[in-house]
């Protein structure tokens, strides 16, 4: 539910504010934490931890997205870097203090101080300010003209939100970037969280004992939060282009991932995992760099809804695809080839948006020049001779 809850946090934003829909994801997140301290039953357990609380951690994460490409445009990968560099710092001390908590206060007593801790979300969403796209309409400026009948009826029409809904959702699904987006965003979620709950498993079955795959996950982890963080710092600095980052993103990803059923040892398990789990961090925290860059901030709430509803679906197969190579298979060599072919072939049409780009470029200087030496070649008017008028002669 963290990742397809976009489909209803994106049309709410049409009704009240980010704001206040950071505000019910809070209270969702605490409500779904503390229920299930109390849940009775398995039932009970998968609706308030996995709908409720998951579904109130997907709102919080979608509006903090629409939130940072809004406010912080010029740093945006920086900003995404950050906020995503959250989950995974929290992986070097939340598994010791949730052990320590089991032993001190059992399950369910851990999951409500979870909750209680959760409470500090509601008072930092109210810390939040954020001008939506109605305010902003609201201060634009008076020049003073009077509209006709037709155009007041248009705008009040075009302001409703039914209308802004479709309007918006017209705009996104004819822009074709916006598919490669999904796809590329949909690949990489599948890659990381893949990724993460099969590689003890792979790493054991490569003879390592538990205390190397221990070290190896926090060797990943560290690159993760580099990856998040420091990569993006590149497209926000513009020393290169935010395609072409993600071009050579995918393909030095997808080699990585290919190369893990050739490795056996430890070192190469270490460096070649690592080498993924950066890209990974890259991958995952330019999403909404993309979306805001190739979408429009303005419509981009809408947007994530969008992305949610066509990759859903896909979302939840991930089990099954788990326990298909497990079961079956016998492995999960065949799932990182698989995995790794596809992040390879996201380098085709992020390097054909790259040459795109590159030739409206081109176009556009070739453009200004010509402009430039037209103005510069034209002849300045000449000055209109006025003839002096002797005012005294009149009388």
């Amino acid at each position: 539910m963290n990742f397809t809850a976009g489909i209803l946090a994106g049309p709410l934003c049409y009704l009240i504010s980010v704001k206040s829909v950071l505000l019910i994801g809070s209270c969702a997140n605490v409500i779904g934490m503390v229920g299930a301290s109390f849940a009775p039953t398995l039932a009970w357990m998968s609706f308030t931890l996995g709908f409720v609380h998951g579904m109130g951690g997907g709102f919080i994460r979608t509006m903090l997205q629409v939130f940072l490409s809004t406010n912080y445009r010029k740093r945006i990968g920086m900003a995404h870097g950050l906020m995503f560099a959250g989950a995974a710092s929290s992986s070097f001390v939340f598994p010791s203090v949730l052990l320590s908590l089991r032993k001190a206060f059992s399950t369910r007593g851990s999951m409500l101080i979870l909750g209680a801790i959760l409470l500090h979300l509601i008072p930092l969403c109210m810390l939040i300010k954020h001008q939506n796209r109605d305010d902003r309409s609201k201060q634009a400026p008076n020049d003073g003209s009077i509209q006709t009948t037709e155009e007041l009826t248009k705008s009040e029409t075009s302001s409703r939100p039914c209308f802004r809904i479709a309007k918006d959702a017209g705009k996104i699904l004819c822009t074709p970037t916006f598919y490669v987006i999904v796809i590329s965003w949909l690949i990489v979620v599948y890659t990381i969280e893949l990724f993460f709950m099969t590689i003890v498993d792979f790493a054991m079955d490569r003879g390592l004992s538990a205390e190397n795959v221990v070290t190896l996950l926090a060797g990943y982890a560290v690159t993760d939060l580099c990856g998040r963080i420091l990569l993006p710092v590149a497209a926000d600095n513009q020393y290169v282009r935010t395609s072409t980052l993600m071009a050579v993103n995918y393909f030095f990803l997808g080699s990585s991932v290919l190369a893990l059923p050739e490795v056996w040892s430890y070192a190469t398990l270490l460096f070649t995992g690592a080498l993924a789990a950066l890209f990974m961090g890259c991958g995952l925290a330019m999403h909404g760099v993309l979306m805001a860059k190739y979408i429009g901030t303005e419509r981009l709430p809408l947007s994530y809804g969008i992305a949610g509803l066509l990759s859903g679906p896909m979302v939840f197969l991930k089990p099954v695809v788990i326990g298909y190579y497990r079961d079956n298979i016998g492995s999960y060599n065949n799932l990182y080839r698989l995995l790794g072919g596809l992040l390879l072939c996201l380098c085709a049409p992020w390097s054909a948006t790259t040459l795109w780009e590159c030739h409206q470029d081109r176009k556009r200087k070739l453009q200004q020049q010509h402009l430039y030496s037209s103005c510069k070649t034209q002849e300045p008017p000449e000055k209109l001779a006025i003839p002096s008028r002797d005012m005294t002669g009149d009388c």
